[in-house]
């Protein structure tokens, strides 16, 4: 995304675009796997309404799939600036990128502090 960000203010679109479909690729890939991390919690016995601890992993991991579905809403609109408007950086278009980067930079930070949490307990 941050590339893609780069590459927008330079007047790069073709690559500007490019990043900005593999970023939502990426996330969209990330909640097929958030996903299917669920059902293989659920299939070794680790339901949502079972042990506590069970369901506080799918209650803090499905808030961060929700973070996720805000950020592709976000990602989806830029997108179709990108390939519907004409590329000029603009004050407005650069700062909606900059708010749609910020974003996805607190989920990526919000991820990476998830992963941290979890695996050193």
């Amino acid at each position: 995304m941050h590339l893609s960000y780069r590459n927008f203010i330079a007047n790069n679109t073709t690559l500007y675009r490019l990043l900005l479909v593999f970023s939502a690729i990426l996330g969209v890939a990330f909640l097929i796997l958030q996903y299917q991390g669920w059902l293989a919690m659920e299939a070794i016995g680790v339901e949502l309404k079972g042990n506590p601890s069970g369901s506080f992993v799918y209650v803090i991991s499905g808030v961060h799939a929700a973070h996720i579905l805000g950020g592709l809403a976000a990602i989806s609109v830029a997108l179709i600036h990108a390939f519907a408007l004409t590329h000029k950086v603009t004050e407005a278009r650069k700062l909606r990128f900059e708010l749609t980067l910020t974003y996805w930079h607190f989920v990526d930070f919000l991820w990476i502090y998830l992963i941290l949490f979890f695996t050193l307990q």
